[in-house]
């Protein structure tokens, strides 16, 4: 038999056994325990709500850990900073649109952080009177990744039964009476800040590198 037909039966098996299987918890490399986000640095205060973010059974199936803190820099600008560990991700854009969100997607962004270019994803989320943008992108062992190199790393470390560091970063900007280029402006100061207050380590989680 030739080598290229099987690899893709070995592919289309790989995949049954992949999704034909009961599917375990999510396991991580336990990352956020491990990170050292400071609540305050550069002039930026905040909150920590991780603990009234509602995962529900289903997300706390592939969900390990969450990481949520309002701030507030010295000129009144505000933004959530969130950080999920999951094994899974769903796309923002699909959850806030069946949450009653009117969805827009708008062009990426692209932060410069250190050395590293961050492409953001971007979203501007609109309920009845309050505006949102949403900055995402995703980071697995310290590399970006996009959505299709995303579902293939799931694939591989559940066949390997692997354990990742699978982080989503999101910058959520309040939007009501601002642009969102101007909130772009907000999440790219905020990014640039938190960056120098972290160590390579954990900003290469976080950013990649």
């Amino acid at each position: 038999m030739k080598r290229p037909v099987l690899v893709s039966i070995f592919l289309v098996v790989a995949m049954a056994v992949s999704f034909l299987l009961p599917k375990p918890h999510y396991t991580s490399a336990n990352v956020l325990s491990l990170l050292k986000v400071p609540a305050e640095f550069a002039g930026w205060k905040s909150q920590d709500v991780s603990k009234i973010i509602n995962m529900g059974e289903d997300g706390k199936k592939f969900i390990s850990d969450i990481f949520a803190r309002l701030y507030q820099d010295r000129k009144g600008r505000q933004l959530m900073l969130l950080i999920l560990d999951a094994g899974n991700f769903h796309n923002p854009k699909v959850c806030y649109g069946s949450s009653g969100f009117a969805v827009k997607e708008l062009d990426a962004v692209d932060f410069t952080v250190g050395n590293v270019s961050v492409k953001a994803n971007t979203l501007l989320l609109q309920r009845q009177k309050s505006n949102l943008v949403m900055f995402y992108w995703l980071c697995i062992d310290k590399k970006m990744v996009n959505w299709s190199e995303q579902k293939f790393l799931e694939l591989w470390y559940s066949l390997t039964n692997t354990k990742k560091a699978g982080l989503m970063i999101r910058l959520d900007v309040p939007a009501t009476g601002i642009t969102p280029q101007e909130c772009a402006k907000t999440a790219g100061d905020f990014i640039r800040a938190l960056n120098h207050s972290l160590s390579i380590a954990n900003s290469e989680y976080l950013f990649g590198k």
